[in-house]
């Protein structure tokens, strides 16, 4: 007769093992790829000491006439697809003439690896063309046709990215409130990469600084002098003579705070200059 006995407390130890893993099951894979990677590198480890015992004639501490030996062991990092890196210990012998078959000379990744690496390079291209169609539609509804192309083909690979574009598509599309030929000047950010490699400018040559307050005020007045530029500048033959109608878009507010710890002057709109002198 077959008997069979269970334990309860183990039998909720185990039900319990499982809920956890159904909780958080990329913390048990993590878990178990650690365990696999402390027993697959002692195997690789044995495997290579066999294999210098073949390359040797003889087995450790067996004696026979030959010139060469075991000559300790060197450390090598390999980092394999679905374990990790890897820390072997490569068994030398004294001639140097021992290379291991399991574990290739100068190989410090899978391969597995590179082509995995290389999809993704491709997938970035291909996102980067499917983002462009968003980005530079013809007007609003293509854009958004555009969108919710790419929400459909990338959602479940990049669900941060597609997220990301969702939230943000009014600010996307606003420049296509604007006259189209003035599209381009809009949707750069030229303005603001010249404003900060303004303040690269001013302070890389800075070696001693009175304090936070002191740059915060220097880059202000570095910025109010920038846009003061901008809103002379002449542009007679520009069509930002069109923009006149959206000039209620743009405003002009120059606040400062009492200089100290985290003190700011502030110069907001700095990129309305141009458009404020549309007339």
């Amino acid at each position: 007769m077959l008997k069979v006995q269970v334990s309860v407390p183990e039998l909720k130890a185990r039900a319990a093992a499982i809920r956890e893993m159904a909780a958080d099951p990329m913390t048990t894979l993590q878990t178990l790829a650690g365990d696999l990677r402390g027993k697959f590198e002692a195997w690789m480890n044995e495997l290579m000491v066999a294999e210098l015992s073949l390359h040797l004639g003889r087995e450790r501490y067996e004696r026979k006439k030959s010139s060469n030996h075991r000559n300790g062991f060197r450390s090598r990092a390999i980092t394999v697809k679905g374990l990790g890196t890897l820390e072997l210990c490569i068994p030398r012998d004294r001639d140097g003439s021992f290379r291991s078959g399991a574990v290739p000379e100068h190989l410090q990744y899978d391969p597995r690896i590179e082509q995995d690496l290389q999809m993704l390079v491709l997938d970035r291209k291909v996102i980067a063309h499917e983002m462009r169609k968003v980005f530079y539609a013809a007007d609003r509804l293509g854009a958004k046709c555009a969108l919710e192309s790419f929400s459909g083909k990338w959602k479940a690979i990049y669900p941060d990215a597609v997220r990301c574009l969702e939230k943000d598509f009014d600010p996307i599309v606003a420049y296509m409130e604007f006259p189209e030929e003035e599209w381009m000047h809009l949707r750069t950010t030229n303005l603001i990469e010249r404003l900060n490699k303004e303040f690269k400018r001013r302070t890389k040559p800075m070696e001693i600084v009175v304090g936070e307050a002191s740059v915060y005020t220097l880059l202000a007045f570095g910025a109010m002098k920038m846009e003061v530029s901008w809103r002379h500048a002449r542009f007679r033959n520009s069509g930002f003579r069109k923009l006149k109608p959206f000039a209620g878009y743009f405003t002009h507010e120059s606040r400062q705070t009492r200089p100290g710890k985290g003190a700011l002057i502030t110069a907001v709109s700095v990129s309305a200059g141009p458009f404020s002198r549309a007339a």
